[in-house]
């Protein structure tokens, strides 16, 4: 695996940026509602830097769901396996629109509960990193 750097930032990145615009994984975050979501862990740099709006059932389980840590959702070896909706490059879409401070504060919190809980995942490479389809601020 490797480092992607955001493809929408000047190199060497912005100044004015309040995430850091590199990353090397992605995050996978369950909650109680039984959506599970796989995301770039530079989710609130898209979001609070370029004014990504996420799918409004993230914001909405972001807000009134519990994160799931149980073991009950991680990826089985045997039998059908839940989905997870991906969000982000993993989708393929950049929706912009403004999203509140506080949710994108939630978000980083849960990414990093779910790290500390073992539920982080490196996945992508700089090399298989397809940038968004749309415009960012």
């Amino acid at each position: 695996m490797g480092i992607h750097v955001c493809n929408y930032c000047p190199p060497g990145g912005n100044p004015q940026n309040w995430y850091n615009h590199t990353s090397s994984g992605d995050v996978t975050l369950a909650f109680k509602s039984g959506h599970i979501w796989e995301m770039p862990d530079m989710l609130p740099h898209y979001m609070r830097d370029h004014n990504y709006h996420p799918p409004i059932e993230l914001i909405e389980d972001l807000i009134f769901s519990e994160l799931d840590l149980s073991d009950s959702f991680r990826l089985q070896t045997k039998g059908p396996q839940p989905q997870p909706i991906k969000v982000g490059y993993l989708e393929g879409s950049f929706e912009t629109g403004e999203v509140s401070i506080a949710v994108i504060a939630l978000l980083e919190y849960y990414m990093n509960k779910a790290q500390r809980n073992g539920d982080r995942q490196q996945t992508r490479s700089f090399t298989q990193q397809e940038p968004f389809v749309g415009t960012p601020k």
